[in-house]
């Protein structure tokens, strides 16, 4: 093997046609030299192989603005920057202080699109010819038909592909035109990524099978006469179950998940077909080239020849890289002895590639028999270099990284399928509109355009392995298909320098055990990546704290609608026994979210979408009109829209529910980040879950999570993930949403530094009433470390006193050099003092506690007696022993209301009768209530219960006692009904058992809702409905 010379210094490769260099003429050499301009080599004259070559008959899409360089392979910078770069990270001044519309984020992402190279390549196949089949017709089979080719034409309809269905079987059929081109004796049909098993018949006789949806079934055809094409393509079961000790639903033979279309309005997988071209191309012929290319320059370039046969002896290959320009950085020689061989590399003073600047070079792979070009294949190739520490901190290019982005459930699969590039880059372009720099690609695998354009743009990709909730114990005795979709996943990204995370599988079956077959899978899946992939990171997507792993994990974190300061858990790993998954160890979070509303317009889409199906939702007759979740709604969605009621709040009109649960999202965008981030010891990496939801019909049974509607709208939460996303990100924690007045608050304003370098930065803040008057404000200016999440002020706030209930706001505002950078803005309830309670309360339990919290407004508490009617309160500390119990059941039979503080929905007093669910807010309608006592007259509403302080520091959106495994308020995990249920009782005799899950006790001292819950509890001013 020889390492061959650059050419001359500044001289591009030389354009030829008919006359190629051959082989021999490549003579050996090695380093390549740097001038002093950052990545521009310095060639030799020296005659290498030509990499250009006219266009064949592939149609391409031109880039919509010609390329700017200001040296080889690199973009131009302004001579006035208002666009830093730090290492992978950019700080861009021109970008909007804030995108709220669709028109913002139209107009932001036509200003970045302006700054995307041009396509290094234009023609990855110069010397074949390439004709895409058609036209096409298609019919659906309810099986597999006997003899496809005598299939009634009249049974067919026109048909244009891509092209996708939920039917079981699809049968296309189309003609192979005549051709008298070189090599039409052996030309190729390919059928490009059939869904999910496909039979391919030539004249009638099967000529070729496959199963799996990733790769090309390859067809070898005499094209010297026309042939009739059918092909038969197979959906993958829609449920199959399996055996052993765990059951359940397994989504489609080894096709996991499948997700990979939009199918009838619907994200889903079907019978699909993506393109079936025939392919002119030599005997000996290249059939993969893939580049691990590393930011020191060394690369190793995998290439894999066939059909050569017998005459392999003969053939050579020489890989050359060259600049945008042409200018050659790399070259080698090498004797084909296998059928896949891997080329070292070794090229100086090249550029890495990274977000902040996707430089790409061009990687040409050519086949030589003697000194004729036999074959030649064009890549684009980046180099860089991603890796995972063993403590799970992450580094591109040497640099530390914080991972920022988020998840593509479908929105560029079609466009890519359908050769839509424009609308692919803009897509891509909404990431980094959003300050992320990855984009999560989940349990599919598009085409590997996406990825190339994807290295382009700049988006680092983190792909998911198309297997969700899959068990492999019925496939124990043979893993090869699925392993198969793996490989096929694998020789996809690779090469492909934006593709940095590669997960499998996601969220497996989420059953314990775990089957052996199951752990096998994963083994023998990561020896795959390892083999195909070796420059990503592997990971295994979120399969349970307690589930066995192979690879490092990645987590989802869906802690419920609540968000947190400094004081909180992290709820990142937190497991069944409160034990974290893996101590010490950083990992990435690839999903969270928060639910909201679609857009009117988008709902209207989804109901007539919907109504194709034969299924009926229901909406107003305009949004300014009442909406209640009917039953048939919400048997659909998993109660969903009956959930985001109960979250937010009845509403007077469709639109101020939209409007409601928008800003919930908000907060939970902006907590649920801005935690993460500030844990640098847990995470390495947030991901939040999802873009946008390219289909009409529901995906998700949370409202949904997307910050982009199906009709393209952007909700309350896009402007506030953008902003905690941000690689330097301003965030206010530790104000509640209500006081008291007279309350001195020390809230903490933290920055996060996402950039690989110490930098600069000056906070302002600022304290005013609702009327303008100034409480207290003040400045600093600090230093922050590379990759640091820091408290840089606690300002003190005294809220004035008054006799109304009013508002304080917090404005915080940072500046980078000088210039305005992000704004945070926070407010407060501002409440009088609580009414007195003139009633007498009998106390079992902490007399003293409860005076301290509540002797003002409670002026005649007691201790407990079993001689009097007076309501009882029991503290949390007492035991409920059974002489407790037999207590309190005694008094409730007396007709005395017994309520117990913050409890959890089992620690009732042993009642045989059933739970009745009492509605603790009254701005709730009865058909959506679905309770049998109501508080209504309490004059509380969801928005009273809803974003309570605690005294560990967090702000729960709804402040229930119990948690989960995720850190979760209990009414997250117990159902839709405990947010309105959240006291619950047991009726017995003539009393009342009040089983009190909010955090009263907690917090009766410093929250104005708790004295109004007790107040309500206590007065007892229920009405069966």
């Amino acid at each position: 093997m020889e390492q061959l010379p650059p050419a001359a210094a500044g001289a591009p490769v030389p354009r030829a046609h008919a006359d190629h260099a051959g082989p021999d003429e490549l003579e050996p050499g090695l380093a390549v030299p740097l001038d002093g301009c950052r990545g521009l080599v310095q060639p030799r004259r020296d005659r290498i192989a030509a990499v250009d070559h006219p266009a064949d008959h592939r149609v391409h899409l031109p880039a919509a603005v010609p390329p700017q360089r200001a040296h080889p392979g690199s973009r131009q910078v302004s001579a006035t920057p208002t666009r830093r770069v730090f290492a992978h990270e950019v700080v861009d001044f021109d970008t909007p202080a804030a995108i709220t519309t669709r028109a913002e984020l139209d107009g932001e992402v036509e200003r970045l699109r302006s700054e995307v190279p041009a396509a290094v390549i234009e023609n990855e196949r110069p010397l074949r010819t390439v004709h895409p089949l058609t036209p096409w017709h298609v019919r659906a089979c309810a099986e597999h038909p006997a003899d496809p080719a005598a299939a009634d034409a009249s049974d067919f309809a026109p048909a244009t592909l891509p092209y996708s269905t939920e039917d079981a079987y699809l049968h296309f059929r189309a003609e192979t035109p005549a051709s008298d081109s070189a090599w039409a004796e052996r030309a190729v049909l390919r059928v490009v990524r059939p869904d999910y098993e496909a039979v391919v018949y030539v004249d009638g006789r099967a000529a070729g099978r496959r199963r799996g949806y990733l790769g090309t079934l390859e067809v070898e055809i005499d094209a010297r006469r026309s042939r009739q094409i059918d092909i038969i393509i197979r959906r993958a079961r829609d449920t199959y179950r399996w055996s052993g000790e765990s059951e359940g639903e397994n989504f489609g033979d080894a096709h996991g998940k499948g997700l990979g279309s939009v199918v009838a309005d619907a994200v889903t997988a079907g019978a699909a077909l993506d393109a079936v071209e025939l392919e002119l191309r030599p005997p000996a012929h290249l059939s993969y080239v893939a580049a691990d290319a590393r930011a020191d320059g060394t690369a190793d370039v995998v290439v894999e020849v066939s059909g050569a046969g017998d005459a392999a002896e003969g053939l050579s290959i020489a890989v050359t890289v060259t600049t945008t320009e042409g200018h050659v950085v790399a070259q080698q020689r090498h004797d084909v002895t296998a059928a896949r061989t891997s080329v070292p590399l070794s090229a100086a003073g090249i550029t890495p590639w990274s977000p902040a600047d996707p430089v790409l070079y061009r990687l040409t792979v050519q086949v030589w028999s003697g000194d004729e070009l036999v074959d030649e294949v064009r890549r684009p190739m980046g180099f860089r270099t991603f890796q995972r520490d063993a403590d799970g901190s992450l580094s591109l290019n040497g640099a530390p990284i914080l991972l920022r982005g988020t998840t593509t459930i479908g929105c560029v699969w079609d466009a890519s399928r359908e050769g839509r590039d424009e609308d692919v880059i803009r897509q891509l372009l909404i990431v980094k509109a959003l300050f992320g720099n990855m984009l999560r690609v989940h349990v599919a695998v598009p085409p590997a355009r996406v990825f190339e354009l994807a290295d382009r743009v700049g988006v680092m990709i983190y792909q998911d392995g198309p297997f969700q909730w899959h068990c492999f114990a019925s496939r124990e005795a043979d893993l090869e298909e699925e392993l198969l979709q793996v490989e096929e996943l694998a020789r996809t990204v690779a090469g492909h320098p934006s593709v940095v995370v590669v997960s499998v599988p996601n969220e497996m079956h989420m059953k314990v055990p775990f089957h052996d077959a199951d752990i096998a899978f994963v083994e023998r899946a990561a020896d795959v990546l390892r083999e195909h992939v070796p420059g990503a990171v592997h990971l295994q997507d979120w399969s349970g704290g307690t589930r066995p792993r192979t690879l490092p994990q990645a987590v989802h974190d869906y802690p419920g609608y609540f968000y947190a300061t400094t004081g909180a858990l992290t709820g990142v790993f937190d497991d069944p026994a409160n034990e974290q998954v893996d101590p010490g160890v950083r990992a990435i979070v690839s999903e969270y979210g928060g639910g909201v509303v679609p857009s009117w317009e988008a709902m209207k889409c989804t109901q007539d979408a919907h109504a194709r199906r034969g299924e009926t939702i229901t909406l107003p007759p305009t949004e300014d009109d009442r909406w209640t979740a009917e039953a048939s709604l919400y048997e659909m969605t998993g109660e969903m829209v009956r959930t985001h009621q109960r979250v937010v709040g009845w509403r007077d009109s469709f639109a101020e529910y939209r409007r409601a649960s928008g800003e919930a999202q908000s907060r939970v965008l902006t907590r649920q980040t801005g935690r993460m981030r500030r844990d640098r010891q847990h995470v390495s990496g947030v991901i939040h879950h999802y873009l946008q939801n390219p289909g009409d019909v529901w995906y998700n049974p949370w409202v949904d999570l997307h910050v982009i509607d199906n009709a393209g709208e952007l909700t309350g939460g896009f402007s506030a993930l953008r902003d905690a996303l941000r690689p330097v990100s301003l965030e206010v924690t530790g104000l509640p949403h209500r006081a008291y007045g007279g309350t001195t608050l020390t809230p903490e304003i933290w920055i996060c530094n996402d950039l690989p370098a110490e930098i600069p930065i000056d906070v302002e803040w600022t304290a005013r009433t609702e009327d303008g008057e100034v409480l207290a404000t003040d400045s600093v200016a600090a230093r922050l470390d590379a990759g640091s999440a820091v408290a840089v002020a606690r300002p003190e706030v005294v809220l004035p006193v008054g006799n109304r209930v009013a508002a304080v706001v917090l404005t915080a505002r940072v500046r980078l050099e000088g210039r305005a950078w992000v704004e945070a803005t926070e407010s407060v309830q501002v409440h009088p003092a609580a009414p007195t309670w003139d009633g007498e309360v009998d106390v079992l339990g902490d007399l003293d506690g409860f005076i301290e919290r509540a002797g003002a407004w409670l002026p005649r508490l007691r201790p407990y007696s079993a001689d009097n009617a007076h309501p009882v309160v029991v503290t949390p500390d007492v035991a409920l022993t059974a002489d407790v119990v037999g207590e309190l059941r005694a008094a409730s039979e007396r007709g005395r209301i017994v309520v117990l503080l913050e409890r959890r929905p089992g620690d009732d007093l042993g009642w045989i009768g059933k739970h009745i669910e009492l509605a603790v807010t009254g701005d709730q309608p009865v058909e959506v209530a679905n309770v049998e006592l109501s508080m209504r007259d309490s004059g509380l509403t969801t928005d009273d219960l809803s974003r309570w302080a605690t005294p560990d520091g967090r702000v729960l959106t709804n402040p229930l006692m119990g948690i989960d495994r995720r850190g979760t308020p209990a009414w997250a995990r117990c159902g839709h009904g405990l947010q309105m249920s959240a006291i619950q009782e047991a009726s017995r005799l003539g009393g009342l058992v009040l089983v009190c899950q909010l955090l009263v006790w907690s917090t009766l001292a410093h929250e104005p809702m708790a004295a109004r819950v007790l107040q309500a509890l206590l007065a007892a001013p229920y009405r069966p409905i």
